[in-house]
């Protein structure tokens, strides 16, 4: 599983039911580790919490949604999938 979390543009009209940066940070980063870690389809993903961390001002009000998709290891040796072209925040590895 390939981790990520999109991060909503005001534009984008996001579920007002999603998370701000903020709340989502306060909620699921280990500040000691700086790292990002949360459950998905009972799985617990863990991502590098950094590239939401340098967000500043107004950008931590933007809604947040997480995220997984499955990477096969072939897709993943040879570089190819969504995850790259993405721009949300994704990193990581699953542990169950």
């Amino acid at each position: 599983m390939k981790a990520h979390v999109t991060v909503w543009e005001p534009e984008d009209n996001a579920d007002a039911s999603l998370p701000t940066v903020h709340e989502f940070l306060d909620r699921y980063v280990d500040s000691d580790r700086r790292l990002l870690s949360y459950e998905w389809q009972g799985l617990r993903l863990t991502i590098d919490a950094a590239p939401l961390l340098a967000l500043a001002g107004i950008q931590r009000e933007y809604r947040v949604s997480p995220g997984a998709s499955f990477v096969s290891d072939e897709a993943r040796d040879h570089g190819s999938g969504l995850a790259s072209r993405k721009t949300s925040a994704s990193s990581g590895s699953s542990t169950a």
